[in-house]
């Protein structure tokens, strides 16, 4: 493929990115909080849920939801800064993409 910066020479994938571990499945938790389509959140997210990691990403989740539910427009990446994590306050990112899926992350996992 020819492009501004010349042929790709290697990919990544979403796929990849599970496989290695970078990016966790959550899918089933994110049901429950409303989010009724793929949900991944990076492997640096997922640390900060350690105690009780379902239950902490359940209520992450549905606090997210709300949030979201204030937007006026319907962007494609939402940047959330001081966000509040059990290990303290972060910058998160969540993409959302035409596949339908979510993916949320830390600002340093971008």
């Amino acid at each position: 493929m020819d492009d501004l910066f010349g042929d790709v020479i290697s990919e990544y994938s979403r796929e990849d990115a599970l496989l290695d571990g970078v990016l966790i499945d959550v899918t089933l938790v994110a049901i429950q909080a409303g989010f009724p389509v793929l949900t991944l959140i990076s492997f640096n997210l997922e640390a900060e849920f350690e105690v009780d990691r379902d239950a902490e990403l359940l209520k992450f989740f549905t606090a997210l939801r709300t949030l979201i539910r204030g937007l006026k427009d319907d962007p494609s990446m939402i940047k959330l800064k001081d966000y509040p994590l059990p290990n303290g306050p972060r910058d998160i990112f969540m993409e959302v993409d035409g596949t339908p899926s979510i993916t949320v992350m830390l600002a340093e996992d971008i």
